[in-house]
């Protein structure tokens, strides 16, 4: 039996930007039979949370206001535990 890799994508925020939208894309249209995503929004959800949450993508919000803060630390391991993830990707934002 073959086990599904996991991946777990982490992102700054659920809003409207080209690294959120890249990462729906790839969890919509990744091969379902070979790869199981789940999404990590550090801050905030926004409308593409939304619709991957309706897309049937597990989605998690640590609520981060800025920085990190052992709270949110603590979060993400929480995350991390549950997920178990293979592969994780941190998605970079140029400003």
């Amino acid at each position: 039996m073959n086990k599904k890799i996991k991946v777990l994508h982490i992102l700054w925020s659920g809003r409207s930007g080209g690294a959120e939208k890249f990462v729906r894309d790839i969890t919509l249209y990744a091969d379902k039979q070979e790869f199981e995503h789940e999404v990590c929004f550090l801050s905030s959800e926004g409308w593409i949370a939304d619709k991957m949450v309706q897309d049937g993508i597990k989605v998690y919000c640590l609520g981060m206001k800025s920085g990190f803060s052992i709270i949110a630390g603590m979060r993400f391991f929480g995350v991390l535990i549950r997920t178990k993830p293979y592969i994780m990707l941190k998605e970079l934002v140029c400003s």
